[in-house]
């Protein structure tokens, strides 16, 4: 598995709020798929109001 950081926002309450998350995936595709289920998972949030801006490589 590879660790990737992906970044981005979500609506949570009317505001828009800012993330960063370190996962280790198999792929790029894995890695937003945990995020989005982990983000909706904590704070009550469905996945098409969590949006992706970048993902890379942790170094």
């Amino acid at each position: 598995m590879t660790e990737y950081i992906v970044t981005g926002t979500f609506r949570m309450a009317g505001r828009t709020q800012k993330f960063t998350k370190e996962v280790n995936a198999n792929s790029e595709t894995h890695a937003v798929h945990l995020v989005k289920a982990n983000i909706g998972s904590k704070h009550k949030t469905r996945k098409h109001v969590i949006n992706i801006e970048k993902i890379s490589l942790a170094k």
